[in-house]
């Protein structure tokens, strides 16, 4: 971290807006979301070291990752399910998704310097605050391992469907052991490791709650039939009207599915399938309709207190939702926007 910010300590807004990019394009290429949980501790220090605040560290790892998967342009677990679902090409289309991404990076981009240049704190950088000891050989073997086998997942989860469901419980119990197994392999005494392991699990504890919290909502909307009665009245609603207002539908629908039912996948053998014939009968190409699909899914990830990946960000970070939900909302309402003016122009174009 100390090497980078020396080397960016003049140009410290060129490296916001190379992490933001970097964050973005693996989301938007190959679908990463929550696979850079591991990475947001480290991007929360060397915004610290920059000078800024949590919120920006947070900013340029787990929301540009959110915001890349939603403006995503070959997606395997949106655009490639959704377009198979539709019966289309798979990631064709992607030239216009192409020019929403450059526009949604441009937004994010200049969101997070315009907060940057709000908290900027101009430190020193000569000195960072901690000294380089050298890691214990073990130590830093077995951390390597554990990292190592963590990643190899993350790789592997695009082509292995079984991790696709479990890659989050994976990355989780890969962190416990390289954070433990590191411990016990230091001169570190062991009651010691297990003080500072139970002292890290207590700050977590207040997301693990609203984790719950958040799970039990959605398992009671889905068991209570509730979900089935939202998706009835607006297919009935969406019937004989203009082509517009049912492109629209079709976005906001997916837009308050996204609260209930995180999986972008999920969704799509959900709500695809309804879609295609309603597309069919107002002349709209399906490509537009995975669009709105598209749009309508991943943003409001990074918004809705559902989220089990944002929630872990936060706590990770010590970061409260009331102030992510402030510090985000009208980010969240411009991308609204622009989300249906990128339909209106799918539209008009004949996307």
């Amino acid at each position: 971290i100390s090497s980078i910010i020396q080397k960016f300590k003049a140009k410290k807004y060129l490296l916001l807006s190379m992490i933001t990019l970097i964050f973005m394009s693996v989301g938007a290429f190959i679908g990463v979301f929550e696979e850079v949980i591991p990475l947001v501790p480290i991007m929360i220090i060397l915004s610290k070291k920059l000078g800024w605040d949590t919120k920006i560290g947070l900013g340029m790892s787990i929301l540009a990752a959110g915001f890349g998967f939603s403006a995503a342009i070959t997606n395997p677990f949106t655009i490639g399910v959704a377009q198979q679902l539709a019966q289309l090409p798979l990631f064709s289309g992607f030239l216009y998704r192409i020019i929403i991404f450059i526009i949604v990076y441009a937004l994010l981009d200049l969101f997070l310097i315009y907060s940057a240049k709000k908290i900027d704190t101009k430190p020193s950088f000569d000195d960072f605050g901690f000294e380089y000891e050298k890691p214990n050989k073990k130590s830093l073997i077995w951390t390597s391992v554990c990292f190592g086998l963590m990643f190899l997942s993350i790789a592997l989860s695009p082509f292995v469907p079984f991790l696709q469901d479990y890659n989050l419980i994976l990355i989780a119990l890969y962190f416990l052991l390289a954070g433990l197994g590191a411990g016990f392999f230091s001169a570190l005494d062991n009651k010691e490791v297990l003080r500072t392991f139970l002292s890290g699990s207590l700050s977590m504890a207040p997301g693990i709650i609203l984790i719950m919290l958040a799970t039990g909502v959605k398992h009671l909307i889905t068991i209570s039939g509730v979900m089935d009665t939202i998706l009835y009245n607006v297919v009935n609603g969406m019937e004989n009207q203009s082509n517009f207002f049912v492109i629209l539908g079709a976005f906001f629908f997916t837009l308050a599915a996204n609260f209930f039912i995180g999986s972008g996948s999920a969704k799509a053998f959900i709500i695809i399938p309804i879609l295609n014939p309603l597309l069919d009968l107002a002349n709209i190409s399906r490509q537009l309709g995975v669009l709105a699909f598209q749009l309508g899914d991943g943003f409001s990830n990074m918004f809705y207190p559902t989220n089990a990946v944002l929630l872990v960000a936060l706590g990770l970070g010590s970061f409260s939702y009331s102030k992510w939900f402030k510090w985000t909302v009208l980010l969240q309402l411009a991308i609204i926007v622009l989300s249906v003016l990128f339909l209106f122009i799918g539209l008009k174009v004949g996307y």
